[in-house]
Order: structure tokens, then C-alpha cells, then sequence
């Protein structure tokens, strides 16, 4: 089995991509999945903070190669796999108190989740009570993108954490902004509602 059929997140884009391509789109899987196990041969890719944008990378160049349209079909599963776990969230959110127990523990929640050991650099802006407030101003998923020369293909990552964001009931997520977008950094901001 490739390495690339183990990446769960990206499964899904592997029967969109035969369903509507058929042949092609499944030379342009092995095609992603040759250039996944080639980067991920090296050591430095393996363990870059940032290899989960990694798929996103050698996808993108596999769809680009082979004549399709890479931004319009990786930002659509973007929002297709966030519309899926805002679905989830939305659940998770009918449960009594889960909204109040998540925002006394948000900021923690985000600390960890774009702290520096993660490769993050970021600038808290604001924090609980009103709003918790986090400018990324670098991602390690948009920085393997970069090195790789496929800089848009993180959109599709930037695409689901939007999507996602709208699961919650009471809490109002927002990310409007992002770097890969032209941005100076990725906005994020939580606040009650």
C-alpha cells in the first residue's frame, strides 16, 4: 500500500477524483501517491511540523499536471471535509453544556493546538472573557507547501477549518483571513454568543 492511501483526511478526494475523472483521475492518484512516497523518503519531509499539508502539496501538482483545475477541486473538498466536521461538531453541541465547558477551556484548546512546538508563530490578540483572539503568522503546513512549489494547495486545509468553524451553536469561529490567500496572517477569532 502507498503512504498516500494511508492519509485518511484525503481518502475521500481519491473516489471523487475516479469518479469524475475515471482513468485519469486515477493516474493522477499514483501519480500524487509516486510523488508523496518520494517526498516523503526524505527524513526532513517526515518529520516536518507541517507534513499533513504534504498530501495537499503533491495532489495539487497531480491535478495542475494533468490539466485540471487544482485550486477550484482541492478548495472544494476542503470545504466538503469542514462542512463534514461542522456536521460532527454540530452534534457534539446538542449535548447540555458542552458549548460553555469548551469555551472555559478554548483558549487552551487553540494554545496548543498553533503552539510554537507545532511550528506556529502566532500573536494572541485577545483572550476570554470577551473573545479569544490568535493571528497566525506562519503555518507549518503552508510553509511545506511553499518549499514544495505548491503554495495554493494549503487552501484546501484553510478551506475545511473555515467550514468546520460554522459546527458550532454558541460560539461564534471565525476565520476571515489567511495567508496563502494574500493575507498578512490567519485571523482567528472565538467569541460567545
Amino acid at each position: 500500500m502507498r503512504e498516500l492511501d494511508g492519509c485518511k483526511f484525503y481518502a475521500e478526494l481519491h473516489s471523487i477524483l475516479i469518479k469524475k475523472y475515471g482513468d485519469i483521475g486515477e493516474k493522477i492518484w499514483q501519480q500524487a501517491a509516486d510523488d508523496y512516497d518520494s517526498i516523503m523518503s526524505d527524513s526532513y519531509y517526515k518529520n516536518h511540523k507541517g507534513a499533513f499539508g504534504i498530501p495537499a502539496a503533491v495532489l495539487y501538482r497531480a491535478l495542475r499536471t494533468n490539466g485540471k483545475d487544482a485550486d477550484r477541486i482541492m478548495q472544494k473538498y476542503g470545504d466538503l471535509k469542514g462542512m463534514q466536521r461542522a456536521k460532527a461538531l454540530r452534534k457534539l453541541t446538542y449535548i447540555p453544556f458542552f458549548e460553555d465547558i469548551a469555551w472555559c477551556f478554548f483558549s487552551k484548546i487553540l494554545d496548543i493546538a498553533s503552539s510554537e512546538k507545532k511550528g506556529y508563530k502566532r500573536h494572541i490578540v485577545s483572550t476570554p472573557p470577551t473573545m479569544y483572539g490568535v493571528d497566525i503568522t506562519s503555518c507549518p503546513m503552508h510553509e511545506v507547501c511553499k518549499e514544495l512549489g505548491e503554495e495554493n494547495a494549503v487552501l484546501c486545509i484553510c478551506h475545511m477549518d473555515k467550514n468546520m468553524a460554522k459546527g458550532y451553536r454558541k460560539l461564534d469561529f471565525r476565520r476571515q483571513t489567511a495567508i496563502p490567500e494574500g493575507a498578512e496572517y490567519c485571523e482567528y477569532r472565538v467569541r460567545k454568543k
